[in-house]
């Protein structure tokens, strides 16, 4: 990852944190180290409650959701369509994007998953 100055880094992360889309980030060891607003709105969590928390927390079954996410980390990122945990228990269908970010040296440095709330369209596919 190539060097930004200051003033690029800040605009980026506020587009980041302003975008519609939920954006979650978490380190290599699954822990959440990022969520923006948009994903505070969709699955009821502030930021700080689920910050060094692991990324399962908004998963309906665990373990099959890490695999997916692991399997688009390895491919160097992927599209799929998945379900997520909201705070309050409900299952909030979504399609995520994941992408691995990595350093020079390929190293994973960390990986992001946005998210796109697609209850409307799973309604009129019913």
């Amino acid at each position: 990852m190539s060097e930004r100055k200051p003033s690029e880094q800040m605009m980026l992360a506020a587009i980041v944190q302003c975008a519609k889309e939920a954006v979650i980030s978490v380190n290599p060891e699954g822990k959440i180290i990022y969520l923006n607003k948009a994903a505070e709105d969709l699955f009821g969590w502030k930021a700080e409650e689920v910050m060094g928390k692991p990324m399962s927390i908004f998963a309906s079954d665990a373990r099959e959701q890490k695999k997916q996410f692991m399997e688009a980390i390895k491919k160097g990122g992927a599209q799929f369509e998945t379900v997520r945990k909201a705070k309050d228990g409900r299952e909030i269908p979504v399609l995520m994007t994941v992408m691995p970010v990595k350093d020079e040296k390929g190293n994973l440095l960390f990986s992001s998953g946005i998210m796109v709330d697609i209850r409307e369209q799973k309604k009129y596919e019913a």
